[in-house]
């Protein structure tokens, strides 16, 4: 049983995280601190996460395997970004470096939020938040609303909204297999959110979350993560050659449609990169600038070819590690490959924070992914003995 102080610390470590994911409230008090890189706003993330290491610092490098995971992609990333840089970091590298040591707070996530009801609380708050600045703040919050309007939410870019959004529609719909009520009412929301941003990656995330929805629900881990994997990429082909996927910009709604016509503007850009490369493959970052929505090329390209390569094995590795542990654990992989492929995850807020959290929990080595009614309704004894499990 937990003395006063310990419980006070996990309640100050609890309060932290929920700081740190949902400060992005402030900008409904502070309007004027929206993509303001000078103001006071930009910091307030860094500050949180540092004081949650600083209350975690006691569990934080107890565990072998999290330590060596850790230390092994700092110095990676960290040679990488020097050598890239010619020893001038910039903020971008920076910005790589910071969330790697989410890895090292697994054991503190895990005790905090095992029951997995951290996902319902961002789900729900994010929703919120997206349908509040749709209806008061669409003029405010412009950045992005070129022409019609894209809901950022708590999290400062609409591909982070929707793609936040996307990762927790596939959490309830692989913990919640047996139910349809509930995990229907959750998509149905998550819907409603990822169309108030306007972000492509999100609609492929709901495209696999919608799927495994309506999958046999008996059929193993691996039929259900290739045939997951191969109906999805497929039908958002499909829906790329008929131009707008939905069109949500009549009526007077003035939300953006879902064109996909970047998609070849993208691919453009991709062979411009190799067409670069002939100056030097290495260390592309010596000979020209690289800004692409892909997280491969984007590390290759700002932190070398060595970091790129051993990210990359590092990747697949871990997906052979998520695929053992089962359905679910696959399916979220599965989804933030998907992202890198369409946007750099790996330095922004709060996605790069997540993957890096996810990939600890493989690490760690717990077996599977659960629903949270087995933890919840166990003795007390069994309880405690399933509680370094990530569960749903």
């Amino acid at each position: 049983m937990l003395n006063a102080k310990s419980m006070k610390r996990e309640r100050i470590q609890s309060f932290l995280v929920y700081l740190f994911f949902f400060h992005g409230a402030l900008l409904f008090l502070y309007p004027d601190q929206y993509h303001n890189r000078e103001g006071w706003l930009v910091l307030v993330k860094y500050i949180l996460f540092a004081l949650i290491l600083v209350y975690a610092f006691s569990e934080l490098f107890k565990n072998i395997s999290l330590v060596t995971f850790f230390t092994t992609n700092m110095l990676f990333f960290s040679i990488g970004a020097i050598l890239s840089s010619r020893a001038e970091l910039q903020l971008n590298d920076v910005l790589y470096l910071v969330p790697i040591f989410t890895i090292l707070l697994i054991p503190m996530v895990i005790r905090l939020y095992s029951d997995g009801n951290f996902v319902y609380v961002i789900l729900l708050l994010a929703s919120t938040f997206a349908l509040v600045e749709y209806l008061f703040f669409s003029t405010i919050f412009n950045t992005y609303n070129r022409h019609v309007f894209r809901a950022s939410s708590l999290f400062s870019n609409p591909n982070n909204l929707a793609i936040i959004t996307g990762l927790a529609a596939n959490y309830i719909v692989c913990t919640r297999r047996k139910e349809v009520v509930g995990p229907g009412i959750w998509m149905g929301l998550s819907v409603i959110t990822v169309g108030l941003s306007g972000s492509k990656t999100g609609i492929g995330l709901l495209l696999v979350a919608a799927l495994l929805f309506f999958f046999n629900r008996q059929r193993s881990a691996a039929k259900s993560v290739l045939l997951l994997s191969t109906s999805a990429f497929f039908l958002y082909i499909l829906l790329t050659l008929f131009g707008d996927v939905v069109d949500l910009g009549q009526d007077g709604l003035n939300i953006r449609s879902f064109e996909l016509k970047s998609g070849a503007n993208r691919l453009g850009s991709y062979a411009n990169f190799w067409d670069e490369l002939r100056a030097g493959g290495v260390f592309p970052r010596w000979n020209f600038e690289t800004h692409l929505d892909n997280t491969f090329i984007h590390i290759w390209g700002n932190l070398g070819l060595i970091t790129v390569i051993y990210f990359t094995l590092q990747h697949l590795f871990l997906f052979y590690y998520a695929f053992k542990r089962g359905l679910p654990a696959s399916v979220l992989y599965l989804c933030f490959s998907f992202c890198m492929l369409t946007t750099n995850i790996m330095y922004i807020w709060p996605t790069s924070y997540l993957y890096w959290c996810f990939c600890g929990f493989l690490v760690l080595g717990k077996p599977t992914i659960k629903a949270n009614t087995q933890v919840q309704n166990a003795r007390p004894q069994d309880r405690k003995a399933n509680l370094g499990q990530p569960v749903g």
